[in-house]
């Protein structure tokens, strides 16, 4: 016997293993059963090894939920900016005021000073 007929008798027994996990038709839920590697091709609706796991999408109760959810978060965010920025222009008008209200305290001192001529 040459070795092309053995490989040929190899791979005719290899096939006709591989097929005989299908001909007993182990996939449901109309999945349809691959033979080279033994799985099932599932409909979406369906998963696992056997098609035997429903998979239901999440039904939504309010079609607009995505858009409220993006927007209420988007405009949280342009409240918590908006907030933000003001309180960051009245904390450096205040601290402005404050520091000019320090210079014209020094100035006077420095007029007292020099009008009573303690130098």
């Amino acid at each position: 016997m040459s070795i092309w007929t053995l490989l040929s008798v190899l791979m005719w027994h290899m096939f006709r293993f591989v097929d005989a996990d299908c001909i007993s038709s182990p996939c449901q839920n109309n999945g349809t059963c691959v033979p080279a590697s033994f799985r099932c091709d599932c409909p979406l609706e369906y998963s696992g090894k056997f098609c035997d796991i429903e998979c239901r999408p999440r039904e939504s109760t309010n079609s607009y939920e995505g858009f409220t959810t993006g927007f209420l978060s988007g405009a949280g965010a342009m409240l918590f900016l908006f907030a933000s920025v003001c309180g960051t222009v009245c904390l450096t008008r205040k601290y402005e005021e404050h520091r000019q209200l320090r210079r014209l305290e020094k100035r006077q001192r420095t007029v007292q000073i020099l009008s009573t001529g303690n130098i």
